[in-house]
């Protein structure tokens, strides 16, 4: 690196920065992870990641152009393209690296690959010199875990009530049974109760979430800054995707509390929980902003016209009534 860098500056270059910040942007692009110890020694998630990440290497690595002084990680020759894509991010680089003091910033979007052997020692070291922070992070995971099946259970109890009643109703329908004025009381009271309950489990889902995120960001944002990284916008994120976790949970909850009363409703609501979890498997702000915006405009579509259509809502049926009429 030092003969690098003293080439460069024989050039009339920016010196070792622009060198370091291009070899570091290689290592990034294109890394191989050895295999330090035996693969019936380490876990099967080790073993996998180990594989997986190796292959990835040989694809895209240069056999022999070994970064010196770090045998276990290697770096390939750019194209022309490749190498004047990475010395136009350069200078910003530099500004930024210069900026956090020698740390190198990455964001939730950064690739970084490292030796496995060296991130689970100074992994290691770090958790054992933050013992106070790391226990006190957990505690705060368990305190959000605890509050996110308490939200789900009130979920499940304010829709399971409702739909109790609606069951009632669609029965009286069925029958040609006259709907009394104390039914209807009822059924206007437990739909009150309902509104007030769902999205009060809603919200408290998405705190709950928040405070299962949020330690876990620090917990990362403490680890890689022990590694030389300033990790940005983990905490940004956390507080968006929440909400997003949480709408895909409750319509999924909601769906299998409907499923056999409505279940042209219950369909809808599996679909737009299952569109949203892929929307977030992208990892796209894009995605999950269409997905969004689908999800609303499908709902009035849906809402407006397609029950109608569908014919979801009760009744009379003559079978049923005579059924009924001949037990009772």
């Amino acid at each position: 690196l030092e003969a690098m860098a003293s080439n460069r500056r024989g050039r009339g270059g920016g010196g070792a920065m622009r060198c370091l910040t291009l070899l570091f942007l290689a290592v990034l692009s294109s890394t191989e992870v050895s295999g330090r110890t035996s693969s019936s020694s380490r876990h099967p998630f080790q073993r996998w990641l180990h594989s997986h990440l190796e292959d990835f290497g040989n694809k895209v690595s240069a056999k022999g152009a070994t970064r010196p002084g770090r045998d276990s990680l290697m770096y390939h020759r750019t194209s022309k393209l490749a190498k004047s894509e990475l010395l136009k991010a350069t200078s910003s680089m530099k500004e930024d690296v210069n900026a956090s003091e020698g740390m190198i910033p990455i964001d939730v979007t950064s690739n970084v690959y490292m030796d496995q052997g060296e991130f689970e020692r100074k992994s290691e070291e770090w958790m054992k010199g933050n013992q106070g922070s790391v226990q006190s992070d957990m505690q705060w995971i368990l305190v959000g875990c605890f509050l996110l099946v308490i939200s789900t259970g009130v979920l499940v109890y304010s829709e399971v009530r409702y739909v109790l009643i609606t069951r009632e109703y669609d029965l009286c329908v069925q029958i040609s049974k006259p709907i009394d004025e104390s039914l209807s009381a009822q059924l206007s009271a437990t739909q009150k109760v309902r509104t007030y309950l769902s999205i009060g489990s809603v919200l408290a889902m998405v705190v709950s979430l928040w405070i299962i995120l949020f330690p876990l960001c620090h917990l990362a944002t403490g680890m890689l800054s022990s590694m030389g990284y300033a990790f940005h916008g983990c905490y940004e994120l956390a507080f968006m995707v929440a909400f997003v976790v949480a709408a895909v949970w409750s319509l999924f909850v909601i769906g299998c509390c409907w499923l056999c009363t409505r279940p042209w409703t219950a369909i809808f609501c599996f679909i737009v929980s299952f569109v949203g979890e892929a929307a977030l498997e992208t990892g796209q702000a894009p995605a999950v902003l269409m997905w969004i915006l689908a999800s609303l405009l499908s709902a009035y579509i849906f809402f407006t016209w397609a029950r109608v259509v569908l014919n979801e809502d009760p009744k009379p049926d003559p079978e049923k009534s005579k059924l009924v009429s001949g037990k009772v």
